[in-house]
């Protein structure tokens, strides 16, 4: 699932990506300004300031937990297997939108190579999980 920004009737929307369709949140939820760019721009594009954030988050949440959070818990197994999963997917999640929604020129620019080297030791310690006292770190 993913949270996007669609334009529509000249207008920029929220909607929720799901199984190849995206769920326009102004038509679910009437809270949400119709248009959200402009809204954006008086708020100095701050989506907390609004009272349908909540909802959007809500929807999220529920869509996130239900579904790649539950498949990554079970794959991964083990203590603390949630945890691990939820920051598996907050560290994709926050990445990708700062390499592709964001621009940031130190991932944009980077080689995948360059990031695979940084990333794989983040997220096989995820992976793998807490080791035994008695291991190596």
């Amino acid at each position: 699932m993913k949270i996007v920004g669609f334009e529509s009737n000249n207008m920029l929307r929220l909607g929720i990506v799901e199984d190849n369709h995206v769920i326009d949140l102004q038509s679910m939820d009437p809270t949400v300004p119709d248009d959200l760019g402009e809204w954006l721009r008086r708020h100095d594009g701050d989506v907390n300031r609004s009272a349908s954030s909540k909802r959007a988050a809500e929807i999220g949440r529920e869509q996130i937990e239900k579904g790649h959070q539950n498949v990554m818990t079970a794959a991964l197994g083990g203590d603390l297997a949630p945890q691990r999963a939820a920051l598996v997917l907050s560290l994709v999640a926050g990445f990708q939108v700062m390499r592709q929604m964001i621009g940031l020129s130190a991932l944009a620019d980077a080689k995948p190579q360059a990031l695979a080297k940084i990333l794989g030791p983040l997220f096989q310690q995820l992976i793998d999980g807490e080791r035994s006292s008695g291991g190596a770190p």
